[in-house]
């Protein structure tokens, strides 16, 4: 088996699609690997597969670092089947040997079991790494990102449903001509009858409220202000408020396990990912926080989304402690 077949091999194993004597052939390596360097590993549910695909993608990595006469050795030798797997069992070590790192190292959140219907008033909460979503008795549904607050009040008896929100959520409210929905954040007021918009009004930035349908008035709770948005358009609550037109889905996205990012700064990108995953990130050096991003990530692991940054713009990546990183590079490309 030269390096091209046992590259395939593991390509078409990872997705499914070779044959069940090929499947046999990689996992018992696997297992026996496994037996031997890993006896002592207790792997958290759901790792097991996440791991063998590090350790499949280690493999293609070390056996893409051969030289020539590697190669050209490896085709005349006819120990070159033990040569191969010597090789392979020292990347899969590599790999098991950074798993007390790794296994740590945060995947994408889960969105926690749906709250039980309010009818009146409650308080709900995410942390760090966590989203949420609630279900109001008059049909209404909010969802809460990463590290979030909401006082809810939309008892039957009151003229109007009140929310106040710190942090980010996504709302769809049900039209209730007779009794307006109202979010309160700081000191603006967003007021509704029936539509779907975001909000975003973390204490570390400006708040913003994007719409995806309906109609939304924005106004100061003190003062005179006011902007009324429309479907794909944002205000962003400065000392003057500024209005303009986006794709309201982008803002949206993360109630879906999606993050998104286009032409993004790392100084804007890191207090997101650092909600997200529940990290800490730091810069080598400032110049860093400059590199614009473009992406999009459904449901990955972190370390995808660091490959990712790496491959796109040069950006190395460690990881000081389970949940701090680092992010190196003296340019961004």
């Amino acid at each position: 088996m030269n390096q091209e077949s046992l590259e395939d091999l593991l390509d078409r194993y990872i997705k499914g699609v070779c044959t069940e004597e090929e499947k046999k052939l990689v996992e018992a390596f696997y297992e026996s690997f496994e037996k031997k360097e890993s006896k002592n590993i207790i792997f958290p549910s759901g790792e097991m597969e996440m791991l063998k695909y590090e350790m499949l993608s280690k493999i293609r990595e070390e056996l893409s670092q051969y030289d020539l006469a590697e190669r050209q050795a490896l085709k005349k030798s006819p120990k070159r089947p033990l040569y191969l797997f010597a090789k392979i069992a020292a990347a899969a070590a590599f790999l098991l040997g950074s798993y007390g790192l790794f296994r740590n190292a945060p995947l994408p959140f889960t969105p926690k079991a749906d709250n039980m219907i309010v009818s009146e008033s409650q308080d709900f909460s995410t942390i760090r790494g966590e989203r949420s979503k609630v279900s109001l008795s008059d049909g209404s549904v909010i969802w809460l990102n990463a590290e979030t607050t909401v006082n809810i009040c939309i008892n039957p008896s009151n003229e109007i449903r009140e929310v106040e929100l710190s942090g980010e959520a996504f709302f769809e409210v049900a039209k209730d001509s007779s009794r307006p929905f109202v979010v309160y954040t700081g000191n603006v007021k967003t007021e509704v009858l029936g539509t779907s918009f975001n909000i975003t009004a973390y204490d570390s930035a400006k708040p913003t409220v994007t719409v995806s349908s309906g109609k939304v008035r924005v106004a100061g709770k003190t003062s005179s202000q006011f902007v009324t948005l429309i479907p794909n358009e944002q205000v962003l609550i400065d000392t003057e408020w500024k209005k303009r037109e986006v794709v309201s889905e982008q803002f949206s996205a993360w109630k879906n396990g999606l993050l998104t990012f286009e032409d993004m700064s790392l100084a804007e990108i890191k207090p997101i990912l650092e909600k997200w995953y529940d990290i800490e990130i730091e810069f080598h050096v400032a110049e860093l926080q400059n590199c614009r991003i473009t992406g999009k990530y459904q449901n990955e692991p972190l370390k995808n989304v660091l490959e990712s940054f790496r491959f796109i713009k040069g950006l190395d990546y460690q990881f000081v402690d389970e949940r701090k990183i680092r992010l190196n590079g003296d340019i961004c490309m």
